[in-house]
């Protein structure tokens, strides 16, 4: 049974083919098909002596009618399903918004301008990716950090764990933010990037209840062609909710495209840019400071 039903599914497979194969060929040849069907009535018209009569001449342009409209059709057809096919890929897009785990590579990969990386400790995000942001900084592209203030630690822990924390879980956070400023100053150059400006990194106080990680998000046209389009990556921190036992499970990563979510992906780059903006500057003190 399985076997018939798999022949079943390849004989459609066959003909959705070439009926798509029709569909193409009638499309990129229109033009050359009416001339074709154009000729031919020239033709019926010679061989019956130049004399038509008037039911002939009927006869001829119902056929000559039909035929063009069997072609119209055909194209109307390869049209709804260039579109159904359009949807389909946005509803896969969209089907897979909310990940479980953060690959971050294409994320890197893409980046040309500028990277915005901020979340409570960021600690693993630079382990994984701390290659990759090195070759980015390389070409030219600046990166921008905000981390958790180790002053803030003990409000997002209450708000992590609902007062259900002890000073091992204050601590762990501030020893994550302490780590990430460690990998991130060993970068090579780090300290002409940070003379240049390349890199800049901050502390923002109070609670961090979401991580946003965006890259060339100040270009002014990235929502006017989807194939230009961009992705920025939530990671959401829910009240009462340990944020580093299972974040994949709890805390899951919302991809936010620029194109097919124009309005909420502006809304977290301007909720992004104005943390920034109201976030602290570290001192060098603190940036080397941590490295012994």
């Amino acid at each position: 049974m399985e076997k018939k039903n798999g022949n079943v599914k390849k004989h459609s497979n066959r003909r959705d083919m070439r009926v798509i194969c029709i569909e193409e060929f009638i499309e990129n040849h229109n033009g050359k098909i009416q001339i074709v069907l154009y000729f031919l009535a020239a033709v019926v018209v010679l061989l019956l002596g130049l004399k038509v009569d008037f039911p002939a001449l009927i006869i001829m342009l119902i056929g000559l009618i039909t035929i063009d409209l069997i072609v119209s059709e055909i194209k109307n057809s390869s049209l709804h399903r260039k579109v159904n096919d359009i949807g389909r890929i946005i509803r896969n897009k969209e089907s897979t918004a909310t990940v479980k785990e953060q690959n971050l590579t294409d994320f890197f990969n893409l980046a040309s301008k500028e990277i915005f990386l901020s979340g409570i400790s960021l600690s693993h995000i630079i382990d994984d990716y701390g290659q990759m942001i090195q070759k980015k900084l390389e070409t030219g592209v600046k990166l921008k950090i905000m981390l958790l203030d180790p002053d803030s630690v003990n409000d997002n822990v209450k708000y992590l764990y609902r007062d259900k924390s002890d000073n091992d879980d204050e601590e762990e956070i501030k020893s994550r933010i302490k780590t990430t400023i460690k990998h991130i100053t060993k970068i090579r150059d780090f300290k002409d990037y940070l003379e240049k400006g390349t890199i800049e990194i901050k502390y923002a106080s109070g609670i961090l209840p979401i991580s946003v990680l965006m890259y060339d998000f100040s270009e002014q046209d990235i929502a006017k062609d989807y194939s230009k389009s961009k992705n920025l990556y939530v990671r959401t921190y829910l009240f009462g909710v340990d944020a580093f036992s299972d974040c994949d499970l709890f805390n899951p990563t919302i991809v936010v495209n620029s194109n097919t979510s124009h309005d909420a992906y502006y809304a977290y780059v301007k909720s992004s840019e104005d943390r920034w903006n109201a976030a602290t500057s570290l001192s060098k003190e603190t940036l080397f400071g941590s490295t012994g």
